[in-house]
């Protein structure tokens, strides 16, 4: 992605971003490019590095939310899946 997109989607700003940018890229954890399409923007990538710690925090996500999940009972976990459902169905009418 480009610093650009990024900065949109956290809603901070480009300067604070990149100085952000700059210490992942210091750190190993991401890599920047010149973006082939646009000579003014640089693209972000994560390394290994950074997909590896990516990869770590969703697998906590994921094992405190089945934790989490198993404290429910069948009727409950029934609940949260049609309420899940709901709210889908209408973030994807919202987009449309």
């Amino acid at each position: 992605m480009n610093i650009k997109e990024i900065s949109n989607g956290l809603n901070i700003a480009k300067q604070q971003l990149t100085n952000v940018i700059s210490e992942l890229e210091n750190e190993g954890y991401l890599i920047k490019m010149p973006d082939p399409r646009d000579k003014r923007a640089v693209l972000v990538s994560l390394t290994s590095k950074g997909k590896s710690i990516q990869e770590e925090k969703w697998r906590g996500i994921y094992s405190n939310f089945h934790t989490n999940l198993a404290k429910l009972n069948e009727e409950e976990q029934l609940d949260l899946h049609f309420a899940l459902h709901k709210l889908n169905v209408l973030l994807k009418k919202m987009e449309g």
